[in-house]
């Protein structure tokens, strides 16, 4: 059976170059370690670190951070885009449920959230893709069409900036990456 994947998307982070070559050196540390020999209780426990490490890097702090200065109707409209049905209806969606003017919604991304809508949307889409390239053997076009996007040539352009390869690489190397 094909996993559930309804209600909210994961909390996610966008990260700066600089962080992403920290957690890049933190993540090639790790698994030199594999080559040394070390037996699996320790190389878990040394991934469980790692992983701990991560989210309270990136993770805890982004959601524990003060938002006072981010309207409640636009927090309100990430969490209700964050619903996968709404993220990959897309622009229509988020518009119906700003209720505001496209204009107003642009100008208070970009401010409080130093992204446009569409970048907004493409992330949720991206992520949601991702889900499915991981946990299911279903084709790439399939899951293109599946999350919103109409065209497959841009899916591939928006997932490579997002994951720096492509969609078939990234579920090979997800996959080759899991620990048993």
């Amino acid at each position: 059976a094909e996993p559930s994947f309804a209600g909210p998307m994961p909390p996610t982070v966008l990260l700066t170059a600089s962080e992403r070559s920290q957690v890049n050196a933190l993540c090639q540390a790790w698994g030199r370690s594999l080559y040394r020999g070390q037996d699996k209780s320790q190389l878990r426990l040394a991934l469980r670190a790692l992983l701990a490490q991560i989210i309270a890097t990136y993770f805890v702090e982004a959601l524990n951070e003060d938002r006072t200065d981010i309207p409640g109707w636009l927090n309100n409209l990430c969490d209700q885009m964050r619903h996968r049905e709404h993220a990959i209806e897309g622009r229509a969606a988020l518009m119906r449920l700003a209720n505001r003017t496209p204009e107003y919604v642009g100008r208070a991304f970009k401010k409080h959230l130093g992204i446009t809508p569409s970048a907004f949307i493409n992330n949720l889409r991206i992520d949601y893709a991702s889900d499915l390239l991981i946990h299911t053997d279903r084709p790439v076009i399939d899951i293109c069409h599946d999350v919103g996007f109409n065209n497959l040539s841009h899916f591939y352009h928006i997932f490579k900036t997002r994951w720096q390869c492509s969609p078939v690489q990234f579920r090979k190397q997800s996959r080759r990456s899991l620990i048993p």
